[in-house]
């Protein structure tokens, strides 16, 4: 096959070099070939046939993990530095590489082939990574079973990724029970923060699945609901909130009735107008951002404070845009008419900046 091929060459490139040759050849030859499609069947025939001593193996790999600037090289080499055992410390090497995204599957990987412990070790490679390196991570620790230190974790910052949080959020969601956790949640804002973040993942089902294929979803948002009215109020939770509600609707009639309760337990809160008022007069943009966004879920006239929003940050785009969005002509007037009390010809022409 094709990847016996590229096994084959690598190894006949790793002979030329450990005979006085330079090392191009078997970086050529794993860029061609591509680490991900080739490691196993290479890690499998060196095992099997021991095609190079352990020591010329060893000696390889010091040698690329010392001089090549060629990825695809470099993680064959972590992943041939798990088979080695005595002589050269590979250990160090390989906890450094773990926490760079690139390199974290293959050196991870390596060190359980060592030894490690793999829930600690993957715990702690997840904690220091946040691209593709987490995303790896993450599903390899939730293929242990967890304790009670790594599953808080998942629970309170595992879904939180640069890449997308849905790649991870059904897997932590089936592997760590997060409607027992709810239990917990309203007086745990770390907790009650992260299990938003992961209700948020589930929802996103574009490029994976999420919420419809976990069998315990309408059970989780009618939890959280409920969680989220229990919690202490904010305009970001409250958005939460909402958006569970919505959610909910759409997993059956019991999940959509809880949350629904829930909504209205918290609209009924003396609390909630005084609350709501204040937030949209906080000093900080998020928040009364999220607090028009709360408007607006309630069905309730957000434009006014989007003009508001312009009067107080003409040069920040988001008053604009929400005073202009879906706007009859009057109100679009009213924006143009704005926009030339506040914004340069020049700012006119491309729009507001932020």
């Amino acid at each position: 096959s094709t990847v016996h091929l590229h096994v084959d060459r690598l190894l006949d490139a790793a002979r030329a070099f450990l005979q006085g040759g330079s090392l191009e050849p078997f970086e050529t030859a794993a860029t061609d070939a591509g680490a991900l499609t080739t490691v196993e069947a290479l890690l499998s025939r060196v095992l099997a046939d021991l095609p190079l001593p352990p020591d010329a193996l060893a000696a390889l790999v010091c040698a690329v993990l010392a001089e090549s600037a060629t990825p695809e090289a470099i993680k064959l080499a972590l992943a041939l530095a798990g088979l080695l055992r005595g002589g050269t410390d590979f250990e160090p090497v390989l906890r450094l590489c773990a926490v760079h995204d690139e390199f974290t599957l293959y050196a991870g990987v390596a060190l359980l082939d060592r030894g490690a412990d793999p829930e600690a070790t993957w715990l702690a490679i997840a904690q220091r990574v946040y691209g593709w390196g987490r995303v790896h991570a993450v599903h390899r620790l939730c293929a242990q079973k967890v304790g009670p230190l790594a599953r808080r974790w998942l629970l309170t910052e595992g879904s939180a990724n640069d890449v997308l949080p849905a790649y991870t959020a059904l897997t932590i969601a089936e592997q760590t029970d997060p409607i027992v956790a709810l239990g917990d949640a309203p007086e745990d804002t770390a907790l009650l923060n992260g299990l938003g973040a992961l209700y948020e993942g589930l929802c996103d089902e574009g490029p994976c699945a999420g919420m419809s294929a976990w069998e315990s979803g309408a059970e989780f948002c009618a939890a959280l609901a409920e969680a989220l009215a229990r919690a202490p109020l904010s305009a970001e939770r409250l958005n939460t909130l909402l958006r569970v509600r919505t959610t909910a609707t759409t997993l059956g009639e019991a999940s959509a009735a809880r949350a629904q309760s829930a909504v209205e337990s918290v609209l009924a809160r003396e609390d909630f107008e005084p609350s709501l008022r204040s937030w949209l007069r906080d000093e900080g943009p998020e928040t009364r951002r999220a607090a028009r966004q709360v408007l607006r879920a309630l069905d309730r006239d957000a434009r006014e404070e989007a003009f508001l929003e312009i009067e107080r940050a003409p040069h920040e785009t988001m008053g604009w845009f929400e005073a202009a969005d879906g706007a009859d002509e009057p109100t679009l007037a009213r924006v143009v008419e704005r926009a030339r009390a506040h914004l340069a010809p020049d700012a006119l022409a491309t729009g507001a900046t932020t």
